[in-house]
């Protein structure tokens, strides 16, 4: 996807790009060393990058969060569901936080299919069906998050005292919901503020430093954290 994107843009002689895949096919790597044009890369802030990047520790925002739920004393390991959408350009940053995630987790689930509510829905069917002893989840997005939230009320299965919910980004709506979600609040709009700045100063032929900026990111309990030591 992020090929065919990219050769379209590059026909209308762009003067820099910003990117949100960290991961890029050959095909793509050579279009952009052809252009020759300043390059951002955002969501991530310890890989690699082409040119420069702004974003945050993925893995280490996984570890913190996953962390977080076992301290809670869940009886069951927290799994980690998530989206495999068999693209090669899935990028680094979700397989940093699978990483960390399968590490801590006992359990993982997967489905074929675009990250949204309906996604969480089979997603913790899928998990409870494999797993019947489980009581708590850890979710790459929280749209799966969401949607896994959703079917445990409709089950009748009270968040957080029988099923510990947690997901990634920090969205909207699971800060609103209630029982509020518990997320990895991320700072995506200043990412992007903050890249296209660091962009345009690229294209004035600025220099940028540091090459790689960490904003950071921030755990939101929720009402996941039940322990008075959280």
């Amino acid at each position: 996807m992020e090929q065919e994107r990219l050769e379209s843009m590059l026909s209308w002689n762009i003067d820099g790009l910003i990117l949100t895949e960290r991961t890029h096919t050959p095909r793509t790597l050579k279009m952009i060393e052809v252009a020759g044009i300043p390059v951002v890369e955002l969501m991530d802030s310890k890989s690699p990058c082409l040119d420069i990047a702004v974003g945050f520790d993925n893995f280490e925002a996984a570890r913190q969060m996953t962390t977080a739920i076992i301290a809670r004393g869940i009886a069951t390991l927290p799994i980690s569901a998530h989206v495999s959408t068999n693209v090669l350009s899935s990028n680094r940053r979700d397989t940093n936080r699978r990483c960390w995630m399968q590490a801590w987790c006992q359990y993982s689930v997967m489905v074929e299919q675009s990250s949204s509510y309906s996604s969480g829905i089979e997603l913790i069917r899928q998990a409870r069906r494999e797993y019947p002893q489980l009581d708590g989840v850890f979710c790459t997005n929280d749209d799966l998050a969401v949607g896994a939230a959703f079917e445990c009320q409709r089950l009748g299965l009270k968040v957080p005292d029988d099923m510990a919910i947690a997901g990634f980004h920090g969205h909207d709506i699971g800060q609103v919901m209630e029982p509020r979600l518990a997320s990895v609040l991320t700072p995506r709009e200043r990412m992007g503020s903050i890249g296209a700045e660091r962009l345009l100063a690229r294209i004035r032929g600025e220099s940028v430093t540091p090459k790689m900026l960490d904003l950071g990111f921030t755990l939101s309990p929720g009402r996941i954290y039940l322990s008075p030591q959280i």
